[in-house]
């Protein structure tokens, strides 16, 4: 996992206290503010993002800790040379230009990895972004309960509701993470609440995505943790569902109907985008809006200008061709194997927790993104770099604390 380092570096990574392994506090401020505004206010919680990022930028520069390589380095520079060619080859290089801004995403990744080192890091990180989610989830239900309910009334906080749901998915697993690994009462206790409120309030948010992703991802974590749980888990969604209102009943089964509004407009747009591909397949239109595209490529173009196509796969092919959308599930890949390696070398409290809960948040990331854009969705995927980021954090930590590892 780690490269080869002297023996003066092997040493510093093997002492906690040592000043290679001291967590700057101005980067974990900048990450706890990023994962407390997150679901508030994107502006803020870039604040937060951008002050972690030159913190620990500024360690880099002035060596005072080294850089240390992860296995999604030569997965990233292959997607940021896919999005470069896509650029040079775009049929709106300005608009391209813009949308190049992607590119810094992933750099959560790298500093979550290299800021957080210690368990204390860690929850202050992870704590205000559940907190936050608890807090909006009890007011969303409240609002929710209070008014007239139903699809039209769904719960949304300040983004749009894809956004929110998503966000709410992530906690939730987080959750699920502390409540499987973590044996603490208190803190079990605390997931076990976080988990009735974040669900409940994801629920009347009516986003069947974020529900088959939160399922998903659940599943995928009982199947490391409490492999026996699956079939009663199973059991109780169905159970649920038969006791759920009558709106949510019909908005699960409504996935299944393909005469629903919704997916006939998903499959119009992808239908658009296969068209897109067989004209542009080498490198795609471009990191760039597909409004012209879909009037031009859609057997049935709806009202809707679709900005984009509702579909990661279907989106990556579009704007960075089939060789950029081969490049970035390799990278996908590289990552899911990498929480696996995580989830599997487990640790105590919330250092065992975490990775668990970022594995099960990841694949729900990849099941919403079947039907989503949440790629393109910088809350989200910020969030989502922010996880696996701290899950090869906790790995750097026990490399630390263990000689053997080293």
């Amino acid at each position: 996992m780690l490269p080869a380092a002297d023996s003066g570096e092997r040493d510093s990574r093997r002492d906690p206290h040592s000043p290679a392994n001291a967590e700057h506090p101005l980067a974990i401020v900048g990450l706890a503010l990023f994962a407390g505004t997150i679901c508030v206010s994107i502006f803020t919680a870039q604040i937060g993002f951008y002050l972690a990022f030159a913190t620990q930028a500024f360690a880099w520069v002035r060596r005072r800790v080294p850089f240390v390589r992860t296995p999604l380095d030569p997965f990233l520079l292959a997607y940021v040379a896919a999005e470069v060619v896509s650029c040079v080859f775009s049929q709106d290089r300005l608009q391209n230009l813009h949308h190049m801004k992607r590119l810094i995403l992933p750099a959560m990744f790298y500093v979550a990895a290299h800021a957080v080192r210690t368990e204390r890091g860690l929850a202050w990180v992870i704590g205000p972004f559940l907190a936050i989610a608890n807090l909006l989830s009890g007011i969303g239900i409240v609002r929710y309960l209070s008014g007239p309910a139903g699809l039209e009334h769904r719960v949304r906080f300040w983004q749009h509701v894809l956004t929110t749901s998503d966000l709410l998915m992530m906690a939730d697993l987080l959750a699920l993470g502390l409540l499987l690994r973590v044996r603490d009462r208190r803190i079990r206790g605390i997931a076990a609440v976080s988990l009735l409120l974040i669900t409940s309030c994801l629920v009347f948010t009516y986003t069947r995505s974020a529900w088959f992703g939160l399922l998903a991802g659940a599943m995928v974590m009982l199947a490391f943790v409490r492999p026996r749980l699956i079939a009663v888990a199973a059991v109780g969604v169905v159970i649920l569902m038969a006791l759920a209102p009558a709106a949510v009943r019909d908005r699960m089964l409504s996935a299944v109907n393909p005469r629903h509004p919704g997916n006939a407009e998903r499959v119009n747009m992808w239908r658009a985008g296969f068209g897109i591909v067989r004209d542009y397949p080498w490198t795609g239109i471009g990191d760039i809006g597909t409004e012209l595209f879909y009037v031009r490529y859609a057997p049935n173009p709806t009202r809707e200008l679709a900005g984009h196509l509702h579909s990661n796969l279907v989106m990556l092919a579009v704007t960075l061709g089939i060789p950029g959308l081969i490049v970035v599930l390799v990278l996908f890949v590289r990552i899911l194997l990498m929480l696996i390696t995580c989830v599997r070398d487990p640790g105590g409290g919330i250092t065992g927790a975490v990775p668990l809960g970022a594995l099960g948040a990841y694949v729900g990331f990849q099941v919403v993104g079947l039907f989503e854009w949440n790629f393109g969705d910088a809350e989200i995927a910020l969030t989502m770099w922010l996880l696996i980021g701290l899950a090869l954090a906790v790995q750097r930590m026990k490399s630390t604390t263990d000689p053997a590892r080293a």
